[in-house]
């Protein structure tokens, strides 16, 4: 089955472009196909100050998420601010002057002009310092970067840290044990699964609508304590055989040497 040409995506563009507020018949707002000394802008997205935001048009079947250093030249070149890569169903946001936001990361719709304004404004400003939040008991945080699915790990209690592209589990200590909770959360079936429902092609994103739809079996706290026990039995029996493992490795590539140096 042959893939969609990019015009297709445009249109679907152009109309994402309309329902976030943008008239595309005002070159005030929107030009189209801007050459410039870095190459040529798809679309330049333009606010009363000058130029905001370049944004990258790719094939449907493209993940626009690498076109995304090609489209900083252009902004750079253009003084825009902001990039938007898109295909027409998937759409990426970066507001690359900000030095605490180094990469792009998906949106659900296309800015409104007033919303690339004010963000305009506010990179005049400094920077906030990371926001922290105290941590809680029974605090629960699956490291999810943008475009991977990461490592479950238990923050103790009383901790601090800094909130960025993680999520947040908070389970009710008088309905699930942390510890069962962290195990099925840590299941290599699990993570395979929440992989495959990730969205892009390139790299997968796992949004919050698809975290907040977990079916989670809640059998009895005294169960549930049980079978993490457990678990963390079996993981423990593994790291110790692991070890055993890399000892044994050890002593035979000390035996190929002494063989080898006819030592034996």
């Amino acid at each position: 089955m042959s893939s969609q040409p990019e015009a297709f995506s445009r249109v679907l563009i152009d109309q994402a472009l309309r329902d976030s507020g943008w008239d595309l018949l005002d070159s005030r707002q929107v030009r189209f196909e801007l050459h410039g000394h870095g190459g040529r802008a798809d679309y330049v997205l333009s606010g009363p100050r000058g130029p905001l935001c370049v944004l990258e048009a790719k094939r449907e079947d493209l993940d626009p998420y690498d076109a995304k250093d090609q489209a900083r030249g252009y902004a750079e070149n253009l003084r825009a601010p902001f990039v938007i890569l898109s295909n027409g169903r998937e759409h990426w946001f970066w507001n690359y002057e900000r030095p605490d936001q180094r990469d792009a990361y998906r949106i659900e719709r296309l800015p409104l002009p007033r919303d690339l304004e004010r963000l305009r404004l506010k990179n005049l400003q400094p920077p906030p310092p990371l926001m922290s939040e105290p941590v809680g008991p029974d605090y629960l945080k699956p490291l999810a970067m943008i475009g991977t699915v990461g490592n479950a790990a238990i923050v103790p209690h009383g901790r601090e840290f800094s909130i960025k592209n993680v999520a947040l589990f908070k389970p009710n200590p008088d309905r699930i044990a942390t510890e069962y909770l962290h195990a099925f959360l840590a299941d290599t079936a699990f993570l395979n699964r929440l992989t495959n429902q990730g969205q892009g092609v390139t790299q997968k994103f796992v949004g919050l609508v698809t975290l907040r739809a977990i079916r989670l079996p809640v059998p009895p706290l005294a169960v549930q304590r049980q079978f993490a026990a457990r678990v963390a039995e079996i993981r423990a029996l593994e790291a110790r055989q692991a070890e055993s493992r890399r000892r044994l490795d050890d002593l035979f590539q000390s035996l190929l040497h002494r063989a080898f140096c006819a030592e034996l």
